[in-house]
C-alpha cells in the first residue's frame, strides 16, 4: 500500500517535485510491518550509510528466494552460502541502494 505527496489532504502545500513522491509506504512481511517514505525535497537524500539492515527465514529455501529479489538489480556482497550459524547467509544491496544481510535456516547436523 502506498500514498503519494500528490494524494494527501495537503498535496497543495508541496513542492511540484515532490507530488510524485511516497509519502507513505506500507510493506507486511509475515506478520511484520515495514512503514517507509521517499526524502522531500527540502530534505535531499545523502545515501544510506553505516546500517545493513538484517532479515530472518527458518527455511533456507525462503531465504534463498528473499536474497534471489533483493540481488535483482543490486550487488551482492557476499553469496548466499552455509555458514556456520546458518544452511544460508548473504550480502547485498539492493537497487535502491539499501544494504541487507539475509540468513536463514538451521545448520544441518554433523
Amino acid at each position: 500500500m502506498k500514498t503519494q505527496f500528490a494524494q494527501s489532504p495537503m498535496a497543495s502545500e508541496c513542492l511540484p517535485a515532490d507530488l510524485t513522491k511516497i509519502m507513505h509506504a506500507r510493506l507486511v512481511i509475515g506478520d511484520d510491518v515495514l512503514m517507509m517514505s521517499d526524502s522531500p525535497a527540502s530534505m535531499p537524500y545523502q545515501g544510506m550509510k553505516g546500517f545493513m539492515l538484517s532479515l530472518s527465514y527458518d527455511d533456507a529455501d525462503e531465504g534463498r528466494r528473499i536474497f534471489a529479489a533483493l540481488a535483482d538489480g543490486g550487488t551482492v556482497t557476499m553469496p548466499i552460502q552455509s555458514t556456520f550459524w546458518a544452511a544460508a547467509f548473504g550480502m547485498l544491496t539492493d537497487r535502491f541502494g539499501i544494504p541487507w544481510m539475509v540468513s536463514a535456516g538451521p545448520v544441518a547436523a554433523a
